[in-house]
């Protein structure tokens, strides 16, 4: 137990176990135009900055497949048609930095 960092059981009844120094935790901030509350909880961030963070990249809520928090500095993005984006940013000040979109 002493090695592990994170672990966790998911919906459909795996384990997902992330050792101490194996990499940094994601998580599900919006499937399907929706925000899913506990992993924006989980993340340490707010309702309010998903939003301002969004919204300073143009993207609307509903026009989210899914959007992932990936480590501390980067979200990405599926849209609806398909298309993604991953911004990075700074936690402390929340202001988005790059945006890159791929088809």
């Amino acid at each position: 137990m002493e090695d592990v960092e994170f672990a966790q059981y998911e919906s459909n009844g795996s384990l997902t176990v992330i050792k101490k120094g194996d990499g940094s935790l994601n998580y599900l901030l919006v499937s399907k135009g929706q925000i899913v509350q506990d992993q924006l909880e989980a993340s340490g961030q707010s309702e309010e900055w998903l939003t301002k963070e969004l919204e300073q990249q143009g993207i609307k809520l509903e026009d989210i497949v899914f959007a992932e928090l990936e480590g501390r500095e980067k979200i990405y993005i599926v849209m609806n048609d398909m298309t993604t984006h991953s911004f990075a940013f700074s936690l402390e000040s929340s202001q988005g930095n790059t945006q890159e979109k791929t088809d």
